[in-house]
């Protein structure tokens, strides 16, 4: 299964970021997954569709008939008009993620110890400071799995939190066990 939802916020010349699609057979067993969401800014409408192999139609026609609901209409018309017609509303969305992107990445950069990995698509930016956790670090409390950190956390990333976390000298590695309460758990 891959999820394609970001494929069309791509800076630096790229139409769209690459697809397993462009790799796969007909019968590849394959689920792209897709959403007017990001694109298209339609959040919070649950609308999208799938790239899949014939075969697996009625399989995922039952799961769709039990889990979900057709579309309104009005939806159906908006998506339709955003495939149709939306490309411009697309490129200004992406120039202006790119502007965002390139003022985050001036700003981390222009600060001493931050380290940047330059992202090519999406509108998220990873980032660590040099001696500093940065992440959210796990650790079993009490029965139960906590969240502890020494700031807030730039993006969540539990295998980059624990990787932080496992090397760190004693100042940053104290600071890993350190709950940080701003973070809500779900």
């Amino acid at each position: 299964m891959a999820d394609e939802v970001y494929a069309r916020i791509v800076y630096d010349g790229a139409p769209a970021a690459p697809s397993f699609l462009e790799l796969a057979e007909p019968d590849d067993p394959l689920v792209v997954v897709n959403s007017f969401s990001k694109a298209w800014a339609m959040t919070g409408w649950r609308i999208g569709w799938m790239i899949m192999p014939a075969r697996l139609t009625a399989v995922v026609d039952k799961l769709i008939e039990f889990n979900t609901s057709g579309a309104q209409p009005f939806l159906q018309h908006a998506c339709a008009v955003a495939l149709t017609q939306g490309e411009p509303f697309v490129a200004e969305m992406v120039a202006r993620y790119r502007t965002g992107r390139e003022l985050v990445l001036q700003r981390l950069g222009a600060m001493p110890r931050v380290r940047i990995v330059r992202p090519e698509a999406a509108f998220y930016v990873m980032f660590g400071v040099d001696g500093m956790t940065g992440l959210a670090g796990l650790r079993q409390a009490d029965g139960a799995r906590g969240l502890t950190s020494a700031s807030p956390p730039a993006a969540p990333s539990a295998p980059a939190a624990r990787a932080t976390c496992a090397s760190a000298s004693p100042p940053a590695s104290t600071a890993c066990r350190r709950p940080w309460t701003g973070w809500s758990r779900r």
